[in-house]
């Protein structure tokens, strides 16, 4: 059986095509899509067509060349093709999320929402009026009782007021009365951290030895393996963030591209050097207005 490792550093198994790995089969399912692929032996993909943990299956790639027949791009992290990997891989209206291509509906305020669904079926009735579109949520506030907003969409959670009320695996979190997975260390196996009230396996390590047989990093300063440890360890595309309580380098596709942006008043919103967020420019000069079309922001 061969390892690989998921997102936050847990431990999965792997889905070989031609003796290498091509899938990578997570404990938490969520995570199987944005698995870290162990190399084979030649260090990279081959063009098979190969299972995912959710029983689909893609087509391996080493350069958009493999993927051009099938209308799609490759991924130069995961190395198999995809719909896309940002927004100019999608059609007018469409947003690139999760590597697949979401329609939207365009607003200025809340009032343009009103019947906007989303690509899941549920409403979106509240406007992103800095992006200029419908989304589920902005805040918990809108979102039923029970229910953050993460990522614009309102994700239920169970109340508590102790233990005996949440799941077999559960335990509550009494500060917040919700129940979670884990409150210490102590509640997760001997192989996992508690991270954010999750259980994430790790892979240990002293020194890049044990981890770039994964086609991984060693941060000795957690003595754990990483899939990054700085921007320059990620494909162009892809920025080095650190995710969870434990702070695990992870690569994630680039929020937007440097240079591009919108406007929110009269500033100018621009996307940062490594493409992992925005920064608010001062505002305009007198007598000059904030546009951003082809969404380059520039004052005139």
């Amino acid at each position: 059986m061969v390892a690989c490792v998921c997102v936050g550093g847990a431990a999965g198994t792997a889905n070989c095509v031609s003796g290498q790995v091509q899938a990578c089969i997570c404990p938490d399912a969520s995570d199987s899509a944005h698995a870290v692929d162990t190399p084979g032996d030649e260090g990279v993909a081959s063009t098979d067509t190969a299972n995912t943990a959710d029983g689909g299956s893609y087509t391996a790639c080493k350069s958009d060349k493999d993927c051009s027949g099938l209308g799609l791009v490759c991924d130069p992290l995961l190395l198999h093709c995809v719909t896309c990997l940002t927004d100019a891989e999608c059609s007018e209206s469409h947003h690139c999320v999760d590597r697949t291509c979401e329609v939207y509906t365009g607003c200025t305020n809340s009032l343009g929402c009103t019947g906007a669904v989303g690509p899941d079926g549920k409403d979106q009735p509240i406007c992103d009026q800095k992006v200029g579109e419908c989304s589920a949520c902005l805040t918990a506030a809108d979102c039923p009782v029970t229910n953050d907003c993460v990522g614009k969409r309102c994700v239920p959670y169970v109340t508590c007021q102790s233990s005996t009320t949440c799941g077999a695996d559960e335990v509550c979190n009494k500060a917040t009365n919700r129940c979670v997975q884990c409150l210490s260390n102590n509640d997760c196996k001997s192989d996992e951290a508690c991270e954010s009230g999750n259980c994430r396996a790790y892979v240990p390590c002293a020194s890049d030895k044990s981890c770039t047989p994964l086609g991984l990093l060693c941060d000795t300063g957690k003595g754990k393996c990483a899939q990054c440890l700085q921007n320059g360890d990620c494909p162009g595309i892809y920025n080095c963030q650190k995710v969870g309580v434990a702070a695990t380098g992870v690569c994630v596709l680039d929020l937007c591209a440097q240079g591009h942006g919108y406007c929110t008043g009269n500033s100018r919103v621009l996307c940062n050097v490594s493409g992992s967020g925005w920064t608010v420019q001062p505002p305009c000069s007198a007598g000059q207005a904030c546009s951003a079309p082809g969404g380059i922001p520039t004052c005139k």
